[in-house]
């Protein structure tokens, strides 16, 4: 289930970049993927504060543009590229 739902996501944000384009401000690209997954009927809350834990350091308060309750964030990149974590 997480693999379907992590390719639905990445579906998404492909779709957002495929019809805008490159070059944009992120807050263009986080406005479109918060719609693109809304038209989907996906369930995410937006800029939540989550800790990033990175070779055994916590990284307090990141704010992944979207995130799925109980599930890993995912972030939205200015350049159209998405990273999950």
């Amino acid at each position: 289930m997480k693999d379907l739902l992590t390719e639905k996501i990445i579906g998404a944000a492909i779709e957002v970049h495929r019809i805008l384009g490159p070059g944009l401000l992120e807050s263009v690209y986080e406005e479109a993927l918060c719609h693109e997954l809304t038209l989907q009927n996906m369930r995410f809350e937006r800029q939540v504060a989550v800790d990033v834990l990175y070779k055994g350091n916590v990284i307090h308060g990141q704010r992944p543009v979207v995130s799925q309750p109980k599930f890993t964030g995912t972030r939205l990149r200015a350049n159209g590229t998405s990273r999950s974590w």
